[in-house]
């Protein structure tokens, strides 16, 4: 069987999908069937499909999730801002 990419990049290639997969569900509140639905149309799984560097193993999962969704039209909630909760000084 012919594949995509190389053996070397598969730990990457997972990670990042299974960060992309996450970061859609429970960052961005996508449900199964609508990650499901943006996914198979995707610019970027088609990409991947074929192993281009930039989505295998050039981008975090969340930079690939971003991607997509954004070229999918749909809203990107905001990023966690770590300074808009209060420290507790101990």
């Amino acid at each position: 069987m012919t594949h995509a990419y190389g053996e070397m990049y598969l730990e990457d290639a997972m990670r990042t999908l299974g960060e992309a997969v996450d970061f859609a569900l429970c960052d961005q509140g996508l449900t199964p069937a609508e990650l499901t639905a943006i996914l198979s149309n995707a610019f970027e799984m088609k990409q991947f499909e074929r192993g281009a560097p930039r989505v295998v193993c050039g981008m975090a999962g969340d930079e690939l999730a971003r991607d997509i969704i954004a070229h999918a039209g749909q809203p990107i909630a905001l990023e966690y801002d770590s300074r808009a909760i209060p420290s507790i000084e101990l």
